[in-house]
């Protein structure tokens, strides 16, 4: 009688072990995102600091941003590669102590060009993101890995809301060397934690393309340095279309080396998988209204009483009018997945797409109180959220275990070059809306924001037309049959 009570209870005590054990390495996981997401943006409120410390201009300043996100294109694919190749939680420490080396760099030199040599060490860790969603996938049973990853990539936004608080305060009561000090020790932390806790995961095995990694970087870089000049260069100027079209040129050499190598960073034709093509298609537009109306807000906050728009906020107070939006889309990666598991993941990107293309319209149309714009906002987070999670989850549920890394790598440098795009147009709109002080006019922010929400929801539409798994009626169905 023993022994046929066994079979009963073993499953839920193998529940309660996985539980268990899930709950110490996606915590390891989870604050390894926030602090590389807190280390993207805590250099925001700190640059005009920065650049009167290293005796240089704001704009000039503005490179170390450029690098970690030049860096982090580059980067991202190659990583996802590697760590599908030798092992995702083997190359989970080469990323955390990239950061960490990163950090160290930038906080310990006197000179702009050894910040963003330390910015570029840090950027080329965003492969922490395919690495984090392949352990998620391979160490969850599949009903979990879904839920696992959605979370994992809304916790990106809300690190980087947390990021300009703290990169605000840092920078208020010391400089902006503290932030560097303060990513490095938390990454240390989290690779100490994250060689006793995350599990093992399968690894292909293999080797690693080198020759099509230079060329990649030049196809990305290229173009990336373009869009994010083109402010001040021009659009249609001479330097700005030939680096783009450089880029283009590298690019189609790129894939060329990819197709004919036994060993490719990238799969080609997984790219061009209708569904994963059309994903990458909506990440692009989505990333790009997303984080072009992200660098509107503070600078909208932060703009003086003087204007007939701004309310003076501090660095640290901008960030922490935005922080209820960056909590509030914390919670909802797990949503996102319970919408992505019966209906297909395409659906909660389409609709998350819309909820903050709301968001950013009702932005456009009155930001007249800090306390509307704090509203507002919980609303875009909350769609950014839902969209962002349903990204990688979205490629996970079209490719193969063993293509994970790569597949949500590739993914993640579609959703970079699109938020770089996003910067750059938003940035050009107020430049040509300007008052005769130079300073940018309400009409120039509301037109930023609707330039912003009309990309938003164009990604958010194509996403309607990604091939699903599921139909809506059988989902309908299965809903109806078991509501729980």
């Amino acid at each position: 009688m023993t022994r046929a009570a066994e079979p009963v209870e073993r499953p839920s005590e193998l529940d309660s072990a996985e539980g268990a054990s899930a709950a110490g390495w996606m915590a390891v996981l989870t604050v390894g995102i926030l602090v590389y997401s807190f280390g993207q943006t805590a250099l925001f409120p700190a640059l005009p600091g920065m650049a009167a410390s290293l005796g240089t201009s704001t704009h000039a300043a503005s490179w170390a941003i450029t690098a970690y996100l030049l860096a982090a294109g580059v980067g991202t694919p190659i990583i996802g590669r590697l760590g599908d190749v030798y092992g995702a939680h083997r190359v989970l420490q080469l990323v955390l102590w990239l950061f960490i080396g990163g950090a160290v760099v930038a906080a310990a030199t006197d000179t702009l060009a050894g910040v963003v040599c330390g910015r570029v060490i840090q950027g080329s860790a965003a492969g922490l993101f395919p690495v984090s969603f392949t352990i998620a996938r391979g160490a969850s049973p599949p009903l979990r890995a879904a839920t696992r990853i959605g979370f994992l990539a809304a916790t990106s936004g809300a690190g980087a809301g947390a990021g300009l608080v703290l990169g605000g305060l840092l920078t208020d009561y010391f400089d902006y060397r503290a932030i560097f000090w303060v990513v490095a020790a938390l990454a240390a932390g989290t690779s100490v934690l994250a060689w006793r806790l995350v599990p093992a995961v399968p690894a292909t095995g293999g080797r690693v393309d080198v020759r099509g990694a230079p060329v990649l970087a030049l196809g990305l870089t290229l173009p990336l340095v373009a869009i994010t000049q083109a402010y001040s260069w021009g659009w249609l100027t001479p330097r700005t279309l030939t680096l783009i079209g450089l880029g283009a040129i590298g690019l189609v050499a790129w894939m060329r080396i990819e197709r004919r190598s036994p060993a490719p960073i990238a799969d080609i034709d997984l790219l061009l998988r209708p569904k994963v093509l059309l994903t990458n298609a909506a990440t692009f537009l989505v990333g790009w209204g997303l984080l072009g109306a992200f660098i509107l807000t503070p600078q909208l906050l932060e703009a003086s009483k003087t204007t007939s728009y701004g309310f003076g906020f501090t660095a640290a107070g901008a960030g922490l009018l935005m922080l209820p939006g960056s909590l509030v889309g914390l919670a909802m990666g797990n949503l996102s997945a319970r919408i992505g598991t019966p209906f297909g993941n395409k659906v909660p990107l389409a609709l998350g797409g819309l909820v903050s293309f709301g968001g950013c319209v009702l932005i456009a149309v009155d930001h007249s109180s800090a306390a509307l714009i704090a509203c507002f906002l919980v609303i875009s987070s909350a769609g950014n959220s839902i969209a962002f999670a349903a990204m990688p989850n979205l490629i996970v549920e079209t490719v193969e275990p063993h293509e994970t890394g790569q597949a949500t790598g590739q993914n993640a440098v579609i959703r970079l070059i699109g938020g770089s795009v996003g910067t750059a147009v938003a940035t050009a709109v107020l430049a040509a809306h300007l008052a005769p002080s130079g300073l940018p006019t309400d009409a120039g922010f509301s037109a930023a924001y609707a330039v912003a929400a009309a990309v938003i929801l164009a990604g958010g539409l194509l996403a309607l037309v990604i091939p699903s798994r599921v139909s809506l009626r059988s989902a309908v169905l299965a809903l109806s049959r078991n509501p729980r």
